[in-house]
């Protein structure tokens, strides 16, 4: 699984990582992460919350390279989630 966050400036970002639980970080844009997830976990998933100066930034949720998820967050404090359920994605 393949984590994407695409734009300018710093957000705070959560993502599901390999352990199965969520991770916090605030990070300079952009930035990509990734994790080994398993059938057996809920989701993938990767969420973005912009600062009070705000601009634009869009995530996304890839497997095998293949965009399945994308959500774009707008202005001051703007927010977008990015999730697809393993179920769906696992072949």
């Amino acid at each position: 699984m393949d984590y994407r966050i695409s734009g300018r400036g710093t957000a705070q970002i959560s993502y599901a990582g390999p352990d199965g639980k969520l991770h916090t970080v605030s990070a300079r844009l952009p930035w990509h992460g990734g994790a080994d997830l398993t059938a057996g976990s809920a989701q993938a998933a990767v969420s973005i919350l912009l600062g009070k100066e705000g601009g634009n930034a869009t995530c996304s949720v890839s497997l095998h390279g293949k965009v399945m998820q994308q959500a774009t967050a707008y202005g001051s404090y703007g927010r977008a989630n990015c999730r697809t359920p393993l179920a769906r994605t696992t072949p």
